[in-house]
C-alpha cells in the first residue's frame, strides 16, 4: 500500500514550468513556489537511501522514479542536498549521485559537456571545507569529473563558457587548490 502510494505521489510531481521551484533553499519557506515538492522531494530521497532501502528493488524503483520526475533539474536537487549540513552523510551520496549526473551529460565523441555545469561550482567548493574525510572525498570526486567536462582555453589557461559569475571564466588555479585538501 505504502508502495503504491509513493509511486502516485510521484507520478503527481507537476514539471518545473507549471511550478517553478528552488532547489537550492536548505529550508524553503512555505510562501516560497513549489516548496512542498522540494521537502517532500527531499525527505523521499533521504528515505529511499536510508540503509535499510539501499537494498530494496522498490527503493531503486522509486529512486529512478522521483529523478525522472524532477528532471532536469537533479543537479540542482543534489547540489540542495549536499549542500544543507541536516543530510549528515547523505551529502557524500548526492555529490555521487551528481557525479554520475554530470557523466551521463559528457558527449563520448568530444569528451566534452552538453550543458554548462558552472552553476555548481561554488557548492562543490564549499563542502570542500568539511569536516566529514568522506564528504570532502565525494567533493573531489566530483571536482574531477568537472574538470574533465571543461573544454579548456590553452592559451588563457581558464575554462571556456557563459561568464555566469561575472568572472572570465574559471581559474585552473582552482584545481590545484582542490588537490590540497585530499590530504586533510
Amino acid at each position: 500500500m505504502l508502495k503504491a502510494a509513493v509511486l502516485s505521489v510521484l507520478a503527481k510531481v507537476p514539471s518545473r514550468a507549471l511550478s517553478p521551484r528552488n532547489w537550492l533553499a536548505s529550508d524553503p519557506p512555505e510562501d516560497i513556489h513549489g516548496a512542498d515538492i522540494v521537502q517532500f522531494c527531499r525527505r523521499l530521497y533521504k528515505l529511499l537511501n536510508s540503509s535499510t532501502s539501499i537494498s530494496n528493488p522498490f527503493a531503486t524503483f522509486a529512486l529512478r522514479a522521483l529523478l525522472f520526475a524532477i528532471g532536469e533539474d537533479c543537479l540542482l536537487f543534489f547540489t540542495g542536498v549536499w549542500s544543507d549540513p541536516i543530510f549528515g552523510n547523505l551529502r557524500s551520496v548526492a555529490l555521487q549521485h551528481g557525479q554520475a549526473f554530470v557523466q551521463a551529460h559528457v558527449d563520448s565523441q568530444s569528451k566534452r559537456a552538453t550543458k554548462d555545469f558552472q552553476i555548481v561550482w561554488p557548492f562543490v567548493l564549499a563542502v570542500l571545507t568539511e569536516e566529514s574525510q568522506e564528504i570532502r572525498h565525494a567533493a573531489l570526486r566530483f571536482v574531477e569529473t568537472l574538470f574533465v567536462t571543461v573544454k579548456i582555453d590553452e592559451d588563457n589557461k581558464k575554462a571556456a563558457g557563459p561568464d555566469i559569475y561575472g568572472l572570465n571564466g574559471l581559474p585552473m588555479e582552482i584545481k590545484s587548490w582542490c588537490i590540497c585538501f585530499s590530504n586533510i
